[in-house]
């Protein structure tokens, strides 16, 4: 069973050397527990749209577990990335957030410009409270 899993889940994803394939049985019960751990990036191609892919996948072997009169259950999971592969990330990382505080900031010209239209829109208010006033005679 996990070898046909594993051959399933290596046709979907982008990276297949970095799939690996968990095996947790239970010995109280007929229960089996494959834990899919894949990279991040892969994770939302084994899962699919609405979770169709990892349904057909939770099916096909739970067609075969009949045999052996198992119950399937099937995790996803994405791999820490290795200390070599995380200093990249953690770069990477920085300078989107650092992109990200930048954007952050206000600019001068877009505060003054919102301020004028905040207070604009107030005046506009009260013109237009004063002259149904006027209309109706109070």
């Amino acid at each position: 069973m996990d070898d046909l899993l594993e051959y399933l889940v290596k046709q979907i994803v982008e990276e297949p050397k970095k799939i690996d394939i968990l095996t947790d049985e239970s010995q109280v019960s007929n229960d089996v527990t494959f834990i899919i751990d894949s990279t991040k990036d892969d994770v939302p191609l084994i899962i699919g749209r609405e979770g169709r892919t990892i349904k057909a996948l939770r099916n096909i072997v739970s067609i075969m577990a009949l045999e052996d009169n198992k119950r399937i259950h099937l995790e996803v999971k994405h791999q820490k990335p290795r200390e070599d592969e995380g200093m990249e990330m953690d770069e990477e990382m920085m300078d989107k957030s650092a992109a990200k505080e930048k954007r952050k900031e206000p600019k001068p010209a877009k505060v003054e410009k919102a301020k004028k239209a905040k207070k604009s829109k107030k005046d506009e208010e009260k013109v237009s409270k004063k002259e149904t006033e006027e209309l109706l005679g109070f």
